[in-house]
């Protein structure tokens, strides 16, 4: 019993660890975005506060069409959508429906980053800083001097 409770115990305060950096991170990475679409992508930069809008506008400037800012909201809105459906119990293909769906999240969110910060002219430190940790290398890129806008890129679903 005594093991038990210190058990939960370390978990509650992993999550509190990570909420506490999530939070700590959320009001320099907003910034960021700010200068990012201000200075670099020359668009308003309230329009980076807009959830689900400012991912359409970095898709259009990394791949030169928002379409594929569905990528990431309809597997979103799936996930979202099985995950309220639960009564109390997981069916073995929601679980696996689920899992997919997130797996591709993560691989098509590391390829949309790429992506986004070839077209600022990142170089390979920050890259490899994006497989790490996504926020402070956005941060990163936002207070480098060398940052400018390429222009767009291919994306892997044309031909």
């Amino acid at each position: 019993m005594i093991s038990e409770v210190v058990t939960n115990y370390d978990a509650v305060s992993l999550f509190d660890f990570y909420r506490s950096i999530t939070i700590i991170l959320f009001i320099p990475q907003l910034m960021a975005e700010w200068k990012i679409f201000r200075d670099y992508y020359d668009l308003v930069a309230w329009k980076s506060l807009v959830p689900f809008y400012n991912i359409y506008l970095v898709s259009e400037k990394t791949f030169a069409s928002g379409v594929y800012c569905y990528l990431f909201i309809v597997p979103f809105m799936v996930i979202l959508v099985m995950a309220t459906m639960f009564k109390r119990y997981i069916s073995l293909v929601q679980l696996v429906v689920i899992g997919i769906l997130l797996v591709f999240e993560l691989i098509y969110s590391i390829y949309f980053n790429y992506n986004r910060l070839r077209t600022l002219n990142a170089d390979w430190k920050k890259i490899v800083l994006l497989f790490i940790m996504p926020s402070i290398a956005i941060i990163w890129l936002a207070m480098s001097d060398k940052t400018e806008y390429l222009g767009t890129r291919r994306h892997i679903f044309i031909n």
